[in-house]
């Protein structure tokens, strides 16, 4: 999606600039709308694609993995329920983090917990910061 914006970016200043030195600009003024339709499909073809975790503008400290699957020369794709909301993402490939998600994942479903992931791993210094962990298990409610 972003190469498509920076194309459609270049295309619109350069439709600008030749409407503006040739006075009848037609050109322009005719391809600028193919142009848009342009983005808005590729936009919408973009939907269904899973985002790389790095372009995560969004907190990712402590979100629920609901599914997972390996594509082991590629990445990791991952669908995350971010704020209420799932999301497909995708990390690159790495065979410690497949383990991790996959130790992790385990340890959640026999212990009945929800698998979370904590996304801001790439931002932090620390490298052993755990990226998959089973969420510990809630406390019990107070005795009455």
């Amino acid at each position: 999606m972003i190469y498509w914006l920076a194309v459609f970016t270049v295309l619109s200043m350069l439709l600008g600039a030749w409407a503006y030195f040739h006075r009848p600009g037609w050109l322009s003024v005719a391809l600028y709308p193919v142009l848009c339709v342009a983005l808005y499909l590729s936009g919408a073809e973009a939907l269904s694609r899973a985002k790389p975790l790095w372009m995560e503008w969004r907190d990712l400290s402590d979100v629920e993995v609901i599914a997972y699957h390996f594509d082991e020369p590629h990445g990791i794709y991952l669908w995350l329920d971010i704020a209420g909301e799932p999301r497909a993402e995708v990390i690159p490939w790495n065979i410690e983090q497949a383990k991790q998600l996959q130790e992790a994942s385990q340890k959640a479903r026999d212990g009945d917990q929800k698998l979370k992931m904590n996304g801001n791993w790439e931002r932090s210094l620390d490298g052993r910061e755990r990226l998959f962990y089973a969420a510990p298990q809630p406390a019990p409610p107070p005795k009455g």
